[in-house]
């Protein structure tokens, strides 16, 4: 009985550790898990700053757009009010010499 009782305490014992490695293994494993959990949370986090500053890229190409479009049209009108001024400015000048012409003949 006496050697009965032996081998159940060391069947108790070597289960016990058995149990004890098995919750460390478990407890390793649920830290693995926590860290990786936190790894995600910090992934979503920049995942949400990309998708922020996606947004933001897009608004601004919208913009440049625009202002190029805008910049277009006022090179555009430049242009024409400069050939506007050159055809005055000969017209002017044509003007200055049928004055001069005038005042000569006068």
């Amino acid at each position: 009985a006496h050697q009965r009782l032996e081998q159940i305490l060391m069947s108790h014992a070597e289960r016990s550790q058995a149990l004890l490695d098995e919750q460390a293994s478990l407890e390793h494993l649920l830290e693995q898990h926590q860290e990786r959990e936190q790894e995600l949370e910090s992934l979503r986090s920049q995942a949400d700053k990309v998708a922020l500053l996606n947004s933001e890229v897009v608004q601004l190409s919208t913009e440049l757009k625009d202002t190029s479009s805008k910049l277009m049209q006022v090179r555009s009108e430049y242009g024409s009010s400069q050939a506007e001024c050159k055809t005055q400015h000969e017209q002017l000048e044509a003007l200055r010499s049928e004055l001069s012409a005038a005042r000569e003949s006068a």
